[in-house]
């Protein structure tokens, strides 16, 4: 006797493909099991007229193929019929999932597309923002504008909840009890607030444009059940600073908490945009303490030696150097007080912290640029730029024969066992920024007046980097930061490809500037502490070549 395949079983299957393929809305998934599951067609009925498939302008044509692959699925279910043999059945089956295949890469392709569409992604947010995520849907699959869903999202949150604000702006109420998501609506309009060009207001952030800080720490106040009624503007302020939403430790959906996010935000942006023309020239690390480091340079290995018959080979060792150096740490702490509040005066959590986000990076190239100025003392006992390191250049003005005695020092560098030639070659041509227009001049010359002042291709090929600190030196007492700069020298650096030149290292786990804050005891708000643990070190003196000039 034929084997027959469980008919209703099989269609079971296939029908479920197809939901998990592209899924049902949650009304018609509960629909399912009361179907009549007698008739192939009718699961497939109930699947074909409630698609979850969302799409818009665009995505019509898309949703149309997935429609058809639907149809084609459902005709394939058709085919089964009472009596036929397994050989028949494998066959639908097999079918049936190739169809199944190209549902499911169409339903990903129009989930991708979806993200790049501007009204979808306008519309769920919105909705999500709300707690209406199915509202959302729907509306998607309908094609609403992003204006008319906005009217019927407000519609909604007004039926449902007295507190919903309705006002020109469309905006949607964050609602009480959602702590962070109101910080983040806050800590949104202040940083749009203080740059527009550059921070979009999201749609919770639109609740607070246009409010001052007094407004925002009454509104955060009242949300965690604080009543402000009859409260002064100094009271309403003092208030704002030390309240906590849960009791204990302030948390960042404090207001100290939001107003402190913002000025780190700040300041990681400042520090992060802050130029800094040494970073080709470093090899960035870090220290797991603030102990003396020691790093070793491995030298080149031994030269082979020719072995006579019957010989025996001879050993050898690594030549080695070493450099130390240790790490520090720098910081400042800034004040935000219950006047800046009381004055609106966003400045002073925005700008100021900004400012000092510049003075961090500018602490590091002050560190890196020192090491090359102040001519240190190196593992083996010699100066950075000394006649027995081979890289100081007969004192002379940027030129064809100066850069052909740099390259040529770079070219006959030698390893640590003083023999070997490792063939180094320069890359960047530091200037301070007095003769930033005389080596420009020179590497861009395009017309020589004669044959022999044509700059070579090669020469054209350094990179120029034209820094401040070299001219006016850097001033830092304080900081044991000190170094007299010149108009007239110059420098020629390698990639840190090829050998070290600087190392610039932090406290591991801290990179860059970080940031904590406290509500203030010596002063009457929240304090911010700034801090930065680092260290520089020139590492090898082979890649760098110094021309005191003319």
């Amino acid at each position: 006797m034929t084997r027959k395949y469980n008919i209703m079983g099989f269609v079971l299957t296939m029908a479920v493909a197809v939901i998990a393929c592209v899924g049902l809305t949650s009304e018609a998934y509960a629909a399912v099991p009361h179907l009549d599951f007698h008739s192939a067609g009718s699961l497939f009925d109930a699947i074909v007229s409630n698609p979850h498939v969302i799409v818009a302008g665009p995505l019509a044509v898309m949703r149309a193929d997935l429609e058809a692959l639907h149809k084609r699925a459902e005709d394939k279910v058709a085919e089964v019929k009472d009596g036929m043999d397994v050989q028949a059945l494998r066959k639908i089956d097999d079918e049936h999932s190739e169809i199944v295949k190209l549902m499911k890469a169409k339903a990903t392709e129009i989930r991708n597309l979806e993200w790049q569409d501007d009204r979808i992604i306008a519309i769920r947010s919105a909705a999500a923002s709300a707690g209406l995520a199915e509202l959302g849907e729907e509306h998607v699959q309908r094609e609403t504008p992003v204006d008319e869903f906005r009217s019927i999202l407000l519609g909604h949150l007004a039926a449902q909840d007295e507190q919903t604000q309705i006002n020109s702006n469309t905006r949607v109420d964050v609602g009480r009890g959602n702590d962070q998501q109101r910080a983040a609506a806050i800590h949104n309009a202040l940083m749009h607030r203080a740059s527009p060009a550059d921070v979009e207001l999201t749609a919770e952030g639109r609740n607070f444009r246009g409010m001052t800080l007094l407004d925002m720490a009454r509104d955060v106040l009242e949300a965690n059940g604080i009543s402000t009624r009859g409260m002064s503007r100094q009271e309403l302020a003092a208030q704002a600073l030390v309240q906590r939403s849960g009791g204990g430790l302030h948390s960042t959906s404090d207001f100290p908490g939001i107003l402190s996010n913002v000025a780190h935000t700040t300041l990681r942006a400042a520090y992060t945009a802050a130029p800094q023309t040494f970073r080709p020239l470093i090899r960035e690390t870090s220290v797991p303490d603030f102990k003396p480091v020691t790093r070793a340079q491995l030298g080149e290995a031994p030269a082979l030696n020719k072995v006579n018959e019957h010989g025996e080979f001879k050993r050898g060792t690594l030549t080695e150097g070493k450099e130390s150096y240790r790490i520090a740490t720098y910081g400042k702490i800034v004040g935000i007080t219950r006047q800046v509040i009381i004055n609106d005066d966003l400045d002073a959590f925005s700008r100021l912290p900004a400012a000092f986000g510049i003075q961090a990076a500018q602490l590091e190239s002050d560190l890196v640029w020192a090491q090359i100025l102040t001519n240190p003392t190196m593992g083996d006992g010699k100066s950075l730029f000394h006649a027995d390191h081979s890289n100081i250049m007969t004192a002379s003005a940027i030129g064809l024969t100066s850069m052909s005695n740099g390259r040529t020092l770079f070219a006959q560098q030698t390893g640590l066992d003083g023999r070997t030639i490792i063939g180094l070659s320069p890359s960047y041509l530091l200037v301070p920024v007095a003769l930033h227009t005389v080596a420009e001049q020179f590497i861009s010359q395009i017309y020589p007046a004669k044959t022999s002042d044509a700059v070579p291709d090669g020469v054209k090929r350094v990179q120029i980097i034209a820094e401040g600190r070299l001219d006016a030196g850097i001033n830092r007492p304080e900081d044991d930061i000190v170094a007299a700069g010149s108009a007239a020298a110059w420098y020629l650096a390698g990639t840190v490809a090829q050998t070290d030149i600087v190392e610039l290292a932090y406290l591991e786990g801290n990179r860059g500037v970080y940031t904590e804050q406290r509500v203030g005891f010596d002063i009457d708000g929240v304090e911010i502490k700034v801090r930065l643990d680092v260290g520089a070190k020139v590492m090898d003196w082979r890649n760098i070549a110094k021309n005191p000039g003319a």
